[in-house]
């Protein structure tokens, strides 16, 4: 409990320290989630990816964050295919239709990790 004479006091429901007025002091949570590289994303395919869901989907840019997921999207089967064409294009990768379906590809940084992947893979097997 706060008195006149504390700077600061734990807040007992909470156990967060709070400050002379009572508000509680921010507390920063690690950011963990499943299949989340610790790497920085690749802006170009995210653009690629980003720009061909602007032309499929009624949704906003800034809505577009690299841990949307397809089903966020409201993704079909055609948008998945969809999906495809365009890495296939871009990159020259084909993502698997299982990995959509398995689970395995839920957002737009899982789809960029796995065509990265794939493109690793490709350039190891023609040297």
């Amino acid at each position: 409990m706060l008195n006149a004479t504390s700077c600061a006091s734990v807040d007992p429901a909470e156990q967060k320290p709070v400050d002379a007025e009572g508000f509680s002091e921010p507390r920063i949570e690690p950011h963990h989630e499943k299949n989340r590289d610790d790497d920085a994303i690749d802006l170009e395919k995210l653009n690629a990816i980003k720009n061909r869901i602007l032309m499929m989907k009624d949704i906003d840019e800034e809505d577009i964050t690299p841990d949307l997921s397809f089903v966020d999207l409201n993704f079909d089967s055609l948008d998945y295919i969809e999906m495809q064409v365009v890495l296939l294009s871009e990159y020259g990768v084909k993502i698997p239709d299982e990995k959509f379906s398995s689970g395995e590809v839920v957002t737009i940084r899982d789809a960029i990790a796995l065509t990265n992947k794939l493109i690793s893979a490709n350039a190891s097997n023609e040297k």
